[in-house]
């Protein structure tokens, strides 16, 4: 029986973002990896209100942290420089030593000229001594369909 509701398409996984805390090496300072990284490396779709999304596309990014020591913490914000902003509310994001991963939810708003946008944010590592390192990697976020 139908209730008259449209069936619920499956949502696609996250779109993963590998991050890696590397120790300081040789008395050095700390440092930051992740993966992927590049422009176009990483997507979430945002499908429009009325539209139908693609089903099995990637609404929302999970970051995954490795090397991340008690007392450590990754604060994911938005970068004021970003080309594109305001996708994601409930920002800054972070992550605690013993947090397996950290989910986005999907974007607030989509691309506002053309058919995709960029948001490029920061990674920050800090401790109580202060910040550690930085990284700011993009998110391209193309309308769907």
């Amino acid at each position: 029986m139908s209730n008259g509701a449209p069936p619920q398409l499956p949502e696609g996984p996250p779109a993963e973002v590998y991050i890696y805390v590397l120790p300081p090496a040789s008395g050095g300072c700390h440092s930051l990896g992740c993966y992927p990284r590049r422009k176009g490396d990483t997507k979430i779709y945002f499908t429009r209100p009325g539209c139908q999304p693609t089903p099995g596309r990637a609404r929302e990014v999970m970051w995954i942290p490795s090397g991340l020591l008690p007392g450590q913490a990754l604060l994911i914000q938005e970068k004021i420089t970003s080309p594109s902003r305001g996708h994601f509310p409930g920002q800054p994001f972070r992550i605690l030593a013993g947090q397996p991963f950290k989910l986005s939810g999907p974007a607030f708003k989509g691309p506002q000229h053309g058919r995709d946008s960029t948001w490029v944010y920061e990674i920050i590592l800090s401790d109580a001594s202060g910040v550690l390192a930085r990284l700011d990697p993009p998110i391209d976020i193309p309308d769907d369909p």
